[in-house]
């Protein structure tokens, strides 16, 4: 039986050792009730779930172990993804408990996803999808052979696509289709605060690299080039991203306002990336590794090793959570991380 490492509430149940602490690295047998599938489920069904974090700091859980996961989105209780092996968009409660199914079609390889409060929306076969996020809904195509990136605020979708080189925006509710930009090449991850659209390119190109244009239209601003970027997060001063060109592969950011580039990490093959009030999150599915760095500034600190091919990421306060991808007939997982 595959070992794996089981939510801290699990092993409180098992006897009077099983308050033993957790730490990177420690495994235990698997345990089954974090596998069971809850099956296809409505908002109805699906009371609130209470929110938190399942590891204490400094520790790793399981939460959903035997997963190829890709794609990855959070709300205040649940994880979302789409797991390949089961054709299924999962989610799994913040807290441990058993997998939901959400959706199981349309189905594909899950570039990029994000959530809100109704409702579940991805990228998958360069097409834009939507679905409730209980389950019970049928999935809604929202933009089809243009979609790459995805980002949400309260009342809009943004989009990017690397088929039409082009960033767009449309209110959830329906009507207009706006595009914010053209000719950018390639065009990958996308993120949104209360005033702009940010986005990075996936290949060398004179068009902006990193860059911003107003919610609703307006002038582009260019805020560093890029050789090959992939993923993009956002603080209240900086626009972080990683840069994945083959031999020059790191996590950088520069200020909204533009300026010089800040190199946070080199990196082997950087993945996911998240920042909170202190540090900067990132996986590398180079070295399988989970890292953190103080914004403010100072070494780098590898909170998990032997993450196999560690890819996508996410934080709230209290948790830090990623996946691992399946390689070579080892199963992926979605692990939280306490701060």
């Amino acid at each position: 039986m595959p070992r794996v490492r089981a939510p801290l509430a699990a092993l409180m149940l098992v006897g009077c050792g099983a308050r033993t602490l957790l730490l990177p690295g420690e495994e235990v047998p698997a345990i089954d009730s974090g596998t069971r599938d809850a099956g296809p489920s409505g908002p109805d069904a699906n009371p609130p779930v209470a929110t938190g974090c399942a590891a204490a700091s400094g520790q790793m859980v399981v939460l959903a172990p035997n997963q190829n996961p890709s794609g990855f989105a959070m709300d205040d209780a649940y994880l979302y993804w789409v797991d390949q092996g089961s054709q299924a968009v999962r989610r799994v409660p913040k807290l441990g408990g058993p997998l939901q199914t959400v959706a199981t079609e349309p189905l594909d390889y899950a570039a990029f996803m994000a959530v809100d409060d109704a409702d579940l929306y991805w990228t998958t076969g360069h097409q834009l999808w939507r679905a409730p996020k209980g389950g019970g809904g049928t999935p809604e195509m929202l933009a089809g052979d243009d979609a790459t990136g995805v980002a949400l605020d309260a009342d809009n979708v943004y989009w990017s696509s690397d088929v039409r080189a082009s960033i767009f925006q449309e209110a959830k509710s329906g009507g207009e289709r706006i595009t914010l930009a053209t000719g950018q090449v390639q065009p990958e991850a996308v993120a949104v605060d209360g005033s702009f659209v940010y986005w990075v390119i996936g290949m060398p190109s004179s068009e902006p690299g990193v860059a911003k244009v107003p919610i609703g239209g307006g002038s582009i601003t260019q805020l560093a080039a890029v050789s090959w970027g992939a993923k993009v997060a956002l603080d209240d001063a900086h626009v972080y991203w990683t840069q994945v060109q083959i031999g020059d592969e790191f996590v950088a950011r520069v200020s909204k306002d533009g300026g010089a580039v800040e190199t946070i990490a080199p990196a082997q093959a950087p993945g996911g990336i998240a920042v909170d009030d202190t540090y900067l999150w990132w996986t590398d599915f180079g070295a399988n590794t989970v890292s953190r760095t103080l914004k403010a500034g100072g070494a780098t600190t590898v909170v998990a090793s032997n993450q196999l091919q560690a890819r996508e990421l996410v934080a709230d306060a209290g948790c830090v959570y990623w996946t691992t991808k399946s390689v070579s007939g080892v199963m992926g997982s979605v692990v939280a991380y306490g701060k």
